[in-house]
């Protein structure tokens, strides 16, 4: 799949909101849903976040206004759970891989079609929910939270009949642990708790990077989606993504400050808040279903004590907004390549 170019500032601002945001997402599409070479993914990721930047660039400083209709404009993962749901009468399940992002999708793509699951192709990636965090997602699912859904707890007007699960049990035993049920939403905390330990100075995108491909190649991580999708058509996809902000630039000395007084450490915060009046703007206050949230625009990080996280989330990037979108159709294990 041939890479996307990038447009040019007036290509971008020129168009109607919905079209900037759906030409967004076709390149994501091109640009991540293309396999990655043999071996380890990681330069690759690394080179095609870098083809991302001057759209993180334009969206954090000439276009930041864009963000205002980013939900309206292309919908959001929810969205889509909800509609896959009502169109789907019975046999159907939903897997949340918590924090999955557009890095790992190519891999996830290149296993499912080697183990005969799809035949290669690609669907646009979703929009997430802003500020995307893990509450905002679970909320716009008609849950209370993420653990609610655990031990088949949660119940949502959006998903009437679902047998839920949350837990991060590993594969084999989330395997087992799936009932017998014909309607099923799994939200698995997988690779969310394991970003998290790798998002200090002695960790980050090197080190987390072959953990996840080596997981995601696993024979384990496909006998709990081959259950899933056992009688059942199988949506994968994630509440948000994550950055890789251990290489984001240094924000400006006095910007810098600025940041940790409103931040601290975090890349949003919930309520209306301000910077100074830089131009471009630091940050952007944004209203989400009467909810408003300040969040940090773009590739930026500044100093806090113990160093900023290496990898975080919940600010606006293209990496933390956009997830993966993967489609399975109801298999029968037995027919299925167990290679």
């Amino acid at each position: 799949m041939s890479r996307p170019s990038i447009p040019s500032v007036q290509d971008l601002l020129t168009r109607p909101d919905g079209a900037a945001w759906s030409g967004i997402r076709d390149v994501l599409a091109s640009l991540w849903g293309s396999p990655y070479p043999d071996g380890s993914p990681l330069s690759e990721i690394k080179k095609r976040e870098d083809t991302l930047a001057p759209w993180d660039l334009l969206l954090s400083h000439t276009a930041w206004e864009l963000w205002r209709s980013f939900g309206t404009s292309i919908g959001t993962t929810a969205e889509a759970l909800i509609s896959f749901w009502a169109d789907h009468s019975n046999g159907k399940a939903i897997l949340v891989l918590d924090c999955l992002s557009l890095r790992e999708w190519p891999i996830l793509l290149q296993e499912a079609c080697r183990r005969g699951l799809i035949e290669g192709s690609v669907l646009p990636p979703k929009a997430t929910q802003l500020p995307p965090e893990t509450n905002t997602f679970a909320r716009a699912m008609g849950f209370t939270s993420r653990g609610a859904l655990d031990n088949n707890g949660a119940k949502s007007l959006q998903f009437p009949g679902a047998w839920t699960a949350s837990n991060n049990l590993p594969w084999v035993d989330a395997a087992k642990h799936i009932a017998p049920h014909p309607s099923i939403i799994y939200w698995h905390h997988w690779p969310d708790d394991l970003i998290h330990q790798y998002d200090g100075s002695d960790g980050g995108i090197d080190r987390l990077i072959p953990i996840l491909t080596k997981e995601i190649r696993s024979d384990d991580f496909w006998q709990f989606i081959k259950a899933l999708a056992q009688g059942r058509h199988l949506i994968i996809t994630s509440d948000h993504g994550y950055a890789n902000s251990g290489a984001f630039y240094n924000a400006d000395a006095d910007q810098k400050e600025d940041l940790k007084s409103v931040f601290s450490a975090q890349r949003y915060r919930n309520g209306e808040l301000s910077t100074k009046d830089w131009l471009p703007p630091l940050a952007i206050t944004l209203n989400e279903g009467g909810n408003p949230f300040t969040a940090v625009l773009g590739r930026r990080k500044w100093q806090v004590p113990g160093g900023f996280p290496t990898l975080s989330h919940g600010g606006l990037t293209l990496m933390e907004t956009f997830v993966p979108w993967v489609e399975i159709p109801p298999v029968n294990i037995g027919k299925t390549s167990q290679a």
